[in-house]
């Protein structure tokens, strides 16, 4: 009889270790299924909704209440601050209790993710003082490109050498922008470039770069189209009004482009 209630009592007290342990895994998992569903409604975009938002944030925040010992909770603005899904692995359980490692708080992610983009930017810095050069020897190159090409086709065909006008003089408005662009950030506390001209390492054909040598379409030569058609007198009249009207868009250009270099130069 005593072997038979030992027997008995080790079986109750294992039953309830198992028991406990059960319930263990249950709360568990249903604390990792609301952190999984409160990741996957960012995930779908849809916890914009406020109603969504709060029965995410309140199914999270009972499982993580029910746990022992309790998980912090969370609040909506803590929930739109993570900028990567790896910030919800950090509440996933492991072998460990990682949540209070210093790599793991808000406060340590932040100053590690400053950290390397701070790295980042450092980079980025030396790799603009690179493109920002180019910028500038590109544009002016281009413009010489272009006049050049207009100049060519004023003999052999005023009509094309028209269209290449129209296209330069639209460059020009951009270009325009873009030196007083590049003007603003030189003068940028801390700039380490220079906007000083360079000189292009490609000299193809086509190239901004390299000296033009016209070719005009055998379709235009062979059709006799080397003038402009007759009937498009209006209409050349009306492209020219617009010319009058780039004329000050280029002439801004050109300024610019001359203060620069002669301020980098001094």
């Amino acid at each position: 009889t005593n072997r038979i209630e030992t027997t008995r009592r080790h079986a109750m007290e294992n039953y309830e270790k198992d028991l406990k342990a059960v319930q263990e895994l249950e709360t568990k998992l249903g604390f990792q299924r609301a952190l999984d569903h409160l990741e996957g409604l960012v995930v779908a975009q849809i916890f914009e909704l406020s109603k969504m938002n709060q029965a995410g944030t309140g199914e999270y925040n009972t499982a993580a209440r029910a746990l022992r010992p309790p998980r912090a909770s969370l609040s909506w603005e803590e929930v739109v601050e993570y900028a990567f899904l790896s910030d919800f692995d950090l509440l996933r359980d492991a072998r460990q209790d990682i949540s209070q490692r210093p790599w793991a708080t808000p406060t340590g992610r932040l100053t590690m993710d400053t950290y390397f983009k701070t790295r980042r930017a450092r980079e980025e810095i030396q790799r603009l003082d690179i493109e920002i050069r180019r910028l500038a020897t590109y544009l002016h190159d281009e413009s010489r490109y272009l006049t050049e090409c207009e100049k060519q086709l004023q003999t052999l065909h005023p009509g094309l050498a028209h269209q290449v006008s129209l296209h330069r003089k639209i460059r020009a408005r951009f270009a325009g922008h873009h030196y007083q662009r590049l003007h603003d950030i030189s003068m940028l506390e801390g700039f380490t470039g220079s906007i000083t001209l360079g000189e292009s390492v490609e000299r193809g054909p086509g190239a901004s770069a390299s000296s033009p040598i016209v070719c005009i379409p055998a379709q235009l030569v062979a059709d006799g189209l080397s003038m402009v058609p007759e009937g498009e007198d209006d209409a050349l009249e009306d492209l020219e009004d617009d010319e009058n009207a780039d004329v000050d868009g280029e002439e801004h250009a050109r300024v610019l482009e001359s203060i620069l270099q002669v301020t980098l130069d001094v």
